[in-house]
């Protein structure tokens, strides 16, 4: 096992040597106009690793990013050198003794490198390209062309669990969909007029909870049904008819952040927000996706109490958020958009 390891150890140092003085070369004889983009760079390499890969020998593609680069962009090189090479996934390729092409996704301080091991003879052959880091699309940074806005759609003194507005297909009105501790009520309207179509129980637990919370979501499979996810509990309610909510035991993955669109791009954001004490107002804020933590947000904005939740509405223009206001005492339910312009 010892020798395993030292043996990847050093082909690992090796490698490192190698781009680093390809990088080198690459600095003082740049074969890459920075006009070329990354579309241009993944194809050239595939041509590259193509005039020396075996035709005749069925090879299936493992792709690596060992670089810092986003996995969005290392699986955007990934496609067009597939469709370039002409070649199968590891996924798409199943077959007992098809050989592998290595393609892994490294860096230096200045340069963006794509290695293939190429499987053409016992000892393999290796082809390398760069590029330098100047190459990659700058991310998104904060900026004040973008807004957060809420606006107050429902408020009652009942605990509100969630809440989720959206546009009906079929009705072509406003949805509102809120779930309190014992019950699930649908309604229809929008523009501070609610007609209610139905209020539905919810079966109690078989053991009481101490954690009264609770997330709506939509399914996937069904136009007129929505999962709910209780402690404990899985939940399907059927909104086209005045069935009970079916429940079974289960445990589904709580979503702490929501997705977020703007007509000022095509980025999707990151909707979030506090998660602090009963006793201080909340914020509720968008990052990019990629951002860490220790990043600022694009935007943000106060509400007037703790946040309860969080929710998406269909097609991700707009979210929900339930807040309980410290000033009124009542739960009340915000939609949260993304404006443009200052």
């Amino acid at each position: 096992m010892f020798a395993g390891q030292n043996s990847v150890s050093r082909r690992r140092s090796l490698l490192q040597a190698l781009c680093f003085l390809f990088c080198f070369g690459l600095f003082l004889f740049p074969g890459i106009s920075r006009a070329d983009t990354l579309e241009d760079v993944a194809r050239a390499f595939a041509r590259k690793v193509g005039a020396v890969l075996q035709r005749n020998h069925a090879v299936k593609l493992l792709w690596q990013n060992r670089s810092s680069i986003p996995d969005a962009q290392s699986e955007m090189l990934r496609e067009w050198f597939e469709k370039e090479l002409g070649i199968e996934s590891v996924a798409g390729s199943q077959e007992s003794g098809v050989s592998a092409l290595h393609v892994s996704v490294e860096e230096t301080p200045s340069c963006i490198l794509l290695v293939a091991e190429i499987p053409s003879s016992p000892e393999g052959q290796t082809r390398m390209s760069a590029f330098p880091r100047s190459a990659l699309p700058l991310p998104d940074k904060p900026s004040t062309d973008r807004r957060l806005q809420k606006e107050l759609i429902w408020q009652q003194r009942e605990p509100i669990l969630d809440a989720v507005e959206f546009i009906s297909e079929e009705s072509k009105q406003n949805v509102l969909l809120l779930l309190s501790r014992d019950s699930f009520s649908h309604y229809e309207g929008g523009k501070g007029h609610w007609v209610l179509r139905s209020s539905k129980p919810i079966p109690a637990p078989e053991a009481p909870t101490r954690d009264p919370r609770g997330q709506i979501q939509f399914s996937s499979e069904h136009e007129n049904q929505v999962q709910i996810n209780l402690p404990g509990r899985v939940c399907e309610v059927k909104l086209a008819d005045e069935s009970v909510p079916t429940c079974k035991p289960g445990t589904e993955p709580w979503v702490q952040a929501q997705l977020l669109t703007s007509a000022c791009s095509q980025v999707v954001w990151s909707l979030q927000t506090d998660s602090g004490d009963w006793s201080t107002p909340d914020r509720v804020w968008v990052r990019s996706l990629s951002a860490s933590f220790a990043e600022p947000p694009v935007t943000e904005l106060e509400v007037p109490g703790p946040v309860i939740s969080i929710s998406p509405g269909k097609g991700l223009q707009a979210g929900t958020a339930v807040v309980w206001s410290l000033s009124t005492g009542n739960y009340e339910v915000y939609r949260i958009t993304i404006a443009c312009g200052s």
